[in-house]
């Protein structure tokens, strides 16, 4: 079973579709990032990566 790290819905095994889930993680759920998520990251990395002068190395130390 994959569970987003982010918003911790879970895929459906059977339909492949991304579920409303539990608040916590669920001990056996492998992590993963659902499309939604995936999609809000890429779009926080490019608005940090244009305000950052484009990869000037600032955007990896703000995330970690």
């Amino acid at each position: 079973m994959k569970q987003c790290a982010w918003c911790h819905r879970t895929q459906n095994i059977h339909t492949g579709e991304w579920e409303n889930g539990p608040a916590i993680m669920l001990q056996e759920a492998s992590g993963s990032i659902c499309p939604d998520c995936e999609k809000k990251l890429r779009e926080d990395l490019k608005s940090m990566q244009r305000r950052d002068g484009n990869g000037s190395g600032n955007v990896k130390k703000e995330i970690l």
